[in-house]
């Protein structure tokens, strides 16, 4: 018999990988690394430490296993393993895999959660988890409609 090795890209709970994530991870805050105050990125970033305030990106977030995050998020994409306790914004897709714990309220259109994963709090989701544009219209252009 003949056996060729398969390039596997599957993520999940049966590969022991990391999910996917496209592009490349830019920046890693490591176990040691402790961080208190906002944080504010482009691109993807990695947390295997612990952070205490807010995340703020348009961009991927990745929670290691050993991470501890005290802080309300906002991103792009959200992929986690380790403990969030605070209240979450994902603008894509949101991703916990076990161990994850998420103590919190989340709001995104898409959600993914393992078997194994703890979560306590509320999820909104669809057209209403997302942030409503606001329209602004200067006073003297709707005069100009009103003719006032």
């Amino acid at each position: 018999m003949n056996f060729k090795k398969r390039n596997d890209h599957r993520s999940g709970p049966n590969t022991g990988s990391s999910p996917s994530v496209s592009g490349d991870i830019n920046t890693i805050l490591g176990k040691e690394t402790s961080f208190k105050g906002v944080l504010t990125y482009e691109g993807t970033v990695k947390i295997d430490g612990k952070v205490e305030g807010e995340i703020i990106a348009k961009d991927t977030l990745i929670i290691g296993e050993d991470a501890e995050i005290n802080a309300n998020i906002d991103v792009g994409r959200l992929i986690s393993r380790g403990k969030i306790k605070g209240n979450i914004t994902v603008n894509d897709r949101a991703e916990f895999y076990a161990p994850a714990v998420l103590h919190g309220n989340i709001q995104t259109p898409v959600i993914v959660i393992e078997d194994g994963v703890v979560f306590e709090g509320k999820c909104e989701m669809g057209q209403a988890a997302r942030k409503p544009e606001l329209k602004i219209t200067p006073l003297h252009q709707e005069s100009l409609k009103t003719g006032k």
